[in-house]
């Protein structure tokens, strides 16, 4: 019991470590500890990464010829407004950019942003920051453009288009001919053509924590000829792009292409692409990664869930390795064939198992539910107040109640009690109008469960359940992936 105990709190410690990798640079008096920890525990330890919280070392591709630092420790610009965005953008002496709330791009063939010819640069969004296109024509879709660039972060930012239309429209976004580019954190969705390619002799470059996605239904009629062109992700432009060859080295890693997606999850021309813990679930899938022409691609401990052909073997593809992979309610091809390229650079390779894996469940969980933490100690505005004895009681009571309980359903239990627990501090002393008399609250009552049930409640570990219970706001969602999170 104890070991499925244990492991269930490090699956959730993997859960939030990835929270805090996607949230603000903010940090207040009463969650400064929670984020120490996370930056101890980082490897990117480039200042560059600093502002929106450190990862795990995933750069894959992005590590190699010289890395991917962006704008580094450079003063940042602060844009609020699409004029603002473009002229920092398109200024190569502001080296990071910090994106604030919602940005639409202008519906004119100007509108579309180009970041070209630039070095060393970061934008980053603030929480919730997003950009969004609503025109789905030729000439005036997309959102950016990055073209000729090199050493470039991007991070933290949501990229809405107005839905997937066949009109050889533009992507909301775009790397060509770009070296040493990490998109991390990020968010596609509804783009026009697709929502992120990578082309045109573009090389080193890594997409990590990132979702790709669908909800806006596809216009049919396009002049390209699909009715239903909600192709995500496109590696090289054409089988005639022979400059490509040597070129488009580019990791997948930990990212999630979620509902709606057709196809294109990516396809492959001419690549060296790494594959490598991520999560395929979307039911509307004909094709997941698809090896086409020239194609050389490894495909590694991931998890595919309710698709069609996982694998997609075109003609002409060099080599695809599979290994390590899990399919569950798959169609089609799950297989590789002859033998894929070695990766020069290592990453700490999740297992694919439902036992020991973040990309199945818990990596759903995370985009979904989590994709912003606030200031979860900020000041309220009512007066209500708690007993400390009589929250610690009632505390007291869940976890013995949770103690007869974990049984077969051992992992399940324990993170529900996470989630009630948090729950009943966010209710009940989150309300209170001092922010620290809520500090003191929590800091008693961890300290006496903590002596009574050991260091799963300590100090930094109630902040984890009270930001688990914040985002994920209904039991009804959190019970039945509990129970699948194993």
């Amino acid at each position: 019991m104890k070991v499925r105990i244990m492991k269930a709190v490090f699956v959730q410690s993997l859960f939030w470590g990835w929270v805090s990798c996607n949230s603000d640079e903010v940090v207040t008096e009463t969650n400064a500890e929670v984020n120490a920890e996370a930056n101890l525990l980082a490897k990117t330890t480039k200042a560059s990464t600093l502002r929106v919280g450190d990862c795990t070392a995933v750069p894959g591709w992005a590590s190699q010829n010289g890395g991917a630092t962006g704008g580094g420790s450079d003063a940042e610009t602060v844009v609020t407004n699409y004029a603002q965005l473009k002229a920092a953008i398109e200024n190569t002496a502001v080296k990071v950019i910090k994106v604030t709330g919602t940005i639409t791009i202008p519906a004119t063939s100007t509108g579309r942003i180009a970041f070209q010819d630039q070095t060393g640069k970061t934008i980053y969004g603030a929480s919730g920051a997003k950009l969004v296109s609503t025109d789905q024509t030729k000439a005036n879709s997309g959102i950016l453009n990055i073209k000729r660039c090199k050493n470039i972060i991007i991070r933290n930012l949501i990229f809405e288009g107005p839905g997937a239309y066949d009109t050889d429209g533009w992507d909301n976004a775009i790397i060509d001919n770009c070296q040493n580019v990490w998109v991390d954190h990020c968010e596609f969705r509804d783009g026009v053509d697709g929502n992120l390619d990578i082309k045109n002799q573009s090389d080193y470059v890594t997409v990590s924590y990132t979702k790709f996605t669908y909800l806006k239904p596809p216009r049919a009629g396009g002049s390209g000829g699909s009715d239903d062109h909600r192709y995500s992700n496109l590696i090289g432009s054409s089988d005639g792009a022979t400059a490509d060859r040597g070129k488009l080295r580019i990791t997948f890693a930990r990212c999630w292409w979620a509902s709606g997606c057709k196809e294109r999850m990516p396809r492959v021309r001419f690549g060296r692409v790494h594959i490598i813990n991520n999560y395929f679930s979307s039911s509307v899938s004909n094709k997941c990664v698809a090896a086409g022409f020239e194609a050389n691609i490894r495909v590694e401990n991931n998890v595919f869930e309710n698709v069609k052909t996982p694998i997609d073997l075109m003609t002409g593809f060099t080599a695809v390795t599979a290994v390590g992979n899990i399919f569950t309610n798959t169609t089609g091809n799950t297989a590789g064939s002859n033998t894929a390229f070695t990766p020069p650079y290592s990453i700490p390779t999740l297992a694919a198992s439902a036992g020991s894996h973040c990309g199945r469940n818990s990596e759903k969980i995370f985009f979904q539910y989590s994709s912003r933490i606030n200031d979860y100690m900020a000041d309220n505005t009512n007066s209500l107040k708690i007993s400390e004895n009589d929250l610690f009681n009632e505390l007291s009571q869940l976890i013995e109640q949770s103690k007869q309980q974990v049984t077969v359903q051992a992992n399940s239990t324990v993170i529900i009690l996470f989630w009630q627990v948090g729950n009943r501090i966010n209710q009940d002393v989150l309300q209170n109008k001092r922010a620290d008399y809520a500090k003191q609250i929590v800091s008693t009552v961890s300290t006496q469960l903590k002596e009574r049930y050991g260091n799963n409640f300590e100090l930094r570990n109630l902040r984890r359940m009270m930001q688990f219970a914040e985002q994920f706001t209904d039991l009804q969602i959190v019970v039945p992936l509990s129970r699948q999170m194993f």
